[in-house]
C-alpha cells in the first residue's frame, strides 16, 4: 500500500526526520515533509500547515532549546504509516514530553502527522 516511489521506505523517511531533529537542522528536518503538510493533534485539530511553517517553527525551537532531543522508544510500521513513541528532553521549559506520533507517508514525503501528548 506504500506509495513511496524511490525505494525510500516510510521508516527510513521518518528516521531522517528524527536524525535532523536531533541535529537541530530545521532545513533538513522540514525537507522530508510535503509542501502541504498537515499536522494535527490526536483529536483531529489542525495546528500546523505547510513545510515552510514547520521549518520556521522548528528553527525557533532549536534556537530556544539548544539541548532539545527526541528519543524513539518504540516504532511500528504498517505500510505507509509509521507510529513512534517519542520522549523529548532538553526543552526550554525544562519539562520532558511523552508523545505518540503517527506519520502518513505518500510520494516520498511525510504528508500528515497526528500527535498525542501525555
Amino acid at each position: 500500500m506504500s506509495s513511496v516511489k524511490t525505494g525510500t521506505s516510510p521508516e527510513m523517511l521518518v528516521q531522517r526526520s528524527t536524525d535532523a531533529y536531533n541535529a537541530h537542522d530545521a532545513a533538513a528536518f522540514a525537507a522530508v515533509y510535503a509542501p502541504d503538510l498537515q499536522l494535527f493533534d490526536f483529536g483531529g485539530e489542525l495546528y500546523l500547515f505547510g513545510r515552510d511553517a514547520l521549518r520556521e517553527r522548528y528553527a525557533q525551537l532549536f534556537a530556544s532549546a539548544p539541548n532539545v532531543a527526541v528519543e524513539i522508544r518504540k516504532r511500528i510500521v504498517v505500510g505507509n504509516v509509521v507510529i513512534d513513541e517519542e520522549y523529548i528532553t532538553g526543552t526550554a521549559s525544562g519539562r520532558s514530553t511523552h508523545l505518540a506520533v503517527m506519520y502518513e507517508i505518500a510520494g516520498d514525503l511525510i504528508r500528515r502527522v497526528w500527535v498525542a501528548r501525555e
